[in-house]
Order: C-alpha cells, then structure tokens, then sequence
C-alpha cells in the first residue's frame, strides 16, 4: 500500500512539474499571460492600406465643396467622402426616380454623427475650432482609406463604442493608416 501512495505521489508530482516547466520555458505566469490577454482586448489596433488623396482634394473647387463650419479642407473631405460613400441607383429601367445607395452604412453613420457632434461643440464653445478640425480631420482620412477595405471587425468595434467620444477614439487612435 505505500508503494502504491509512494508512486502515485511520484506521478503526480511529474505531471504538475512538467506542466510548470512549460510555463517557465516560454517565461510566462499566470499574470503576464492575463496582463498580455488584458492589454490585447484594451487596444485592438486596426491597420488598413492608405493613398494620399491630395490630387483628388484639388480637383475639388470651393464652389463644389462649399462652406463648412470646420474650414476649407474639412468642407473639401467631406465632399469626397459623400462622393466616395454615396451612390444614386434608378429604382427601376425607365422610372426617373433614384435611390441613394451607401457603401459601409455603419461607418458612413459614425462619421455623420461624429461630425455632427463636434460642430454642436464647437458652436457651444466646448471645443475650439482647431481642436474639432483636426478630430474630424483624422476621422475623415480614416473613413476615406478604409472603403475599400475588408472592415468588418472595425464596423463591429463602431457598433458597440456607445457614444461619439468612444466612436472618436475609435477612428483617432485605434486605426492605424500604412501610406
């Protein structure tokens, strides 16, 4: 009988051992695997392809863009984002009637409201000018390089941000652009 409790002690220690040798062969514990697990679900990052848009922004007259409360190349931006996310589709052959069609409405959505919001800040005096120009800026070369991108992940993580502070952060600091 203590044979059997002396080598069922001797197996037992041998699986355990082998198990924390594995930890210690790639220097893991407990907390840095949940450290590491923790720091992964904080800060996704999402990196997408991205082409400088300047010949298109040039083509772009004041006439065509119009004026926008966040300056010239704000207004410039978002003229080529509703070109670039919108479409018009006749409803049927021979019916003159269209439809507007949008590309990636989830993010076309977060971008409406993001923008809507901060020209509502900047009209209350809660943001400055420069401040707002340069969050929507951001957003708008995000959105502008990411159409024609597989975005399914980032329109999930747009969906569950609640509010448009969560949705900013989102466009200004979670994507990174690869020119």
């Amino acid at each position: 009988m203590i044979k059997k409790l002396y080598v069922l002690t001797l197996i037992s220690l041998l699986v355990f051992n082998i198990s924390f040798s594995q930890d210690l062969l790639s220097y893991t514990t407990e907390s840095s695997a949940t450290e590491r697990d923790n720091a992964e679900k904080k800060s996704p990052v999402f990196e997408f392809k991205a082409y400088p848009r300047d010949s298109y922004l040039n083509s772009i007259t004041k006439e065509m863009a119009g004026e926008h409360l966040l300056g010239e190349l704000i207004a410039k931006k978002i003229y080529l984002f509703n070109e670039f996310y919108t479409s018009e589709e006749n409803l049927f052959p021979g019916n003159p009637a269209t439809k507007t069609v949008i590309k990636k409405p989830v993010i076309y959505e977060a971008v409406k409201r993001i923008e809507r919001d901060l020209k509502k800040s900047v009209k209350k005096g809660e943001t400055s000018v420069s401040e707002a120009s340069s969050i929507l800026n951001t957003v708008l070369d995000v959105a502008l390089n990411v159409q024609t991108e597989d975005t399914r992940d980032f329109e999930k993580a747009i969906q569950n941000a609640g509010n448009t502070k969560s949705k900013i952060d989102l466009f200004t600091k979670m994507v990174r652009l690869n020119y």
